[in-house]
């Protein structure tokens, strides 16, 4: 939303129910208040990282402890290529069974620059894949596409 306020763009996500492969059934709810035009907006300076922030869940019969180490797994590849300064907050859930169908893990991580770039990046658990891994595959993608210091991600 916050990249939508700055284009003067308001609306309201409520997510009713969440649905995960291969059951679906997620239950999503948008309410948009129609405009003109949108406001121009420049994205042309990267500026420096202000933090990362993301959050690690699991869904269903899934342990807690999965959610706990992509989100350490992804701190620490962070940490790796980042200074420990910047600040890292995953936040850890673990969504309840009344809204969510089915047995999933995953994790986002995004940045917030200097100048309010938003760039993310995420991966979903599957089976054989460890948690370990999930979480460095998102990380590292978004790694890759902040090594470009580009304004927004690959998938915008």
């Amino acid at each position: 939303q916050s990249v939508a306020k700055r284009f003067n763009f308001n609306f309201n996500l409520n997510i009713v129910r969440r649905g995960y492969y291969p059951k679906g059934g997620g239950d999503v709810r948008i309410s948009i208040n129609p405009i003109e035009q949108l406001t121009a907006i420049d994205l042309t300076d990267f500026g420096q990282i202000k933090r990362f922030f993301g959050r690690s869940f699991i869904a269903g019969n899934d342990s807690i402890e999965i959610a706990n180490e992509m989100a350490e797994t992804a701190k620490n590849l962070i940490h790796k290529y980042y200074s420990k300064d910047i600040s890292i907050e995953i936040e850890i859930v673990k969504e309840p069974d009344n809204i969510a169908i089915g047995t999933a893990s995953g994790i986002m991580i995004a940045v917030e620059t200097t100048t309010g770039c938003l760039l993310a990046a995420n991966a979903l658990g599957k089976r054989g894949v460890s948690p370990s891994n999930v979480a460095i595959q998102a990380t590292e993608e978004l790694i890759k596409d902040l090594s470009h210091e580009a304004c927004v991600d690959r998938y915008l």
